[in-house]
């Protein structure tokens, strides 16, 4: 999964609302708690479109404008901690 810039912020503020973002987390990632790993380089395969793609294919309305702003750059999840964003 990897978002653009412009999305990315949106995960911040749901990450800092932790009782939300951990009740995200328990319904779309298995009951695992997905860690944030700020600072990742960038990557322009397509990863953000794709993630919209997915988004879109599991019933939630996606911002075309918004997602193509920067969805050819986007952050992919890392490994500097398990199952990070």
């Amino acid at each position: 999964m990897g978002v653009g810039k412009l999305v990315d912020i949106g995960v911040h503020q749901l990450i800092l609302d932790t009782p939300v973002w951990w009740g995200i987390c328990r319904l779309y990632n298995g009951g695992a708690y997905k860690h944030h790993a700020p600072f990742i380089e960038r990557r322009g395969d397509g990863l953000c479109l794709r993630t919209a793609d997915y988004l879109r294919s599991i019933g939630f309305a996606v911002d075309e404008a918004l997602w193509a702003i920067d969805g050819a750059e986007c952050s992919p999840c890392d490994n500097k901690v398990p199952d990070s964003h």
